[in-house]
């Protein structure tokens, strides 16, 4: 399946570990945890949206846990 560099189709640039999505028509990496969605365009959201300050996801309580 063709890529594009540019990412002017089929979302991202296809490379190592990459996964063709036909229903999407689009590349993607592994999900980075098991409760983030996959979008359309191939990027991976969490269930909650992420605070402006520091923070990491804890995916045991599937939140963002602030850093102070």
């Amino acid at each position: 399946v063709q890529t594009s560099y540019h990412k002017n189709f089929r979302g991202q640039y296809a490379g190592i570990g990459m996964i063709y999505d036909s229903g999407l028509d689009c590349f993607h990496g592994p999900s980075p945890f098991t409760s983030w969605v996959l979008q359309s365009d191939g990027t991976w959201d969490s269930p909650t949206p992420k605070p402006e300050s520091p923070s990491y996801w804890d995916e045991e309580t599937t939140s963002w846990i602030v850093v102070e």
